[in-house]
């Protein structure tokens, strides 16, 4: 929000003085510039003109929307992270926790033995790791939040980060998953800088080895993409995994 204000503050700096007044008369309108005193005519050869103008007026309503949007955004979020999160609290209480994660009577015995498994996890840069989910566990990003949350809260084991090893090769992928229904290993990608050339470029080059090895997207590959700009959010990743497990 505060980037777009920035991009429209500089915008409006670079238009033309004056605003736009459009005048009607049944389905005919004319244009004209005023500068708070005097309104001159904009003739259809200077349509030019009428058109900045009106995009300067789109603009600056768009600024004003932005900025009031903002200051409602900054009033709200000292309330909301001063507020008690109970359900994050009872989280806290490993005994709950145990009960409320998995109903091994719900699952197969394969899928019992998979979640008792010990599993090597990922030794890279652990003090990435600064974001907790619900599990208590703690993952890299606030996206990665979101999908081990949805995992959780709908009872679908994963491991996060879990070595994969490919032709000699390491990969951690961000969730190995157990499909309870089908007894079927699921990777979970989520690549979320993808606006940045280098790390886009890492990204296909793992998703062509991937394929290489029949861990193929769409199939038993789950990816999921975000920018700055176009930030991912619950409703996407809820959509995904009912697609996928048959919630």
């Amino acid at each position: 929000m505060e980037k777009s204000i920035q991009k429209l503050q500089k915008k409006m700096s670079a238009y033309p003085s004056g605003h736009l007044i459009i005048s009607k008369s049944g389905p005919y309108s004319k244009w004209f510039k005023s500068d708070g005193k005097v309104s001159t005519y904009i003739p259809k050869k200077e349509i030019k003109c009428a058109i900045q103008l009106a995009n300067k007026k789109f603009d600056a309503y768009l600024l004003e929307d932005y900025t009031r949007e903002l200051s409602l955004i900054n009033a709200f979020l000292p309330k909301y992270q001063a507020l008690p999160h109970k359900a994050e609290q009872l989280l806290q209480d490993k005994a709950f926790q145990s009960l409320l994660s998995f109903h091994p009577s719900d699952m197969s015995n394969t899928c019992r033995q998979w979640i008792a498994e010990e599993y090597e996890k990922n030794p890279n840069h652990p003090e990435q790791l600064q974001h907790k989910c619900f599990s208590g566990e703690y993952v890299r990003s606030k996206s990665e939040v979101i999908i081990a949350n949805t995992l959780f809260t709908n009872q679908i084991p994963y491991r996060y980060e879990c070595l994969l090893s490919l032709d000699g090769i390491s990969f951690y992928p961000d969730f190995t998953i157990f499909n309870p229904s089908t007894n079927q290993i699921i990777y979970w990608e989520h690549f979320g800088m993808m606006e940045i050339p280098s790390y886009s470029e890492k990204a296909f080059n793992k998703l062509k080895h991937f394929s290489r090895h029949e861990i193929i997207p769409g199939i038993n590959l789950i990816t999921t993409y975000e920018t700055s700009q176009h930030p991912i959010d619950s409703d996407q990743i809820l959509q995904l995994v009912s697609l996928y497990f048959n919630l």
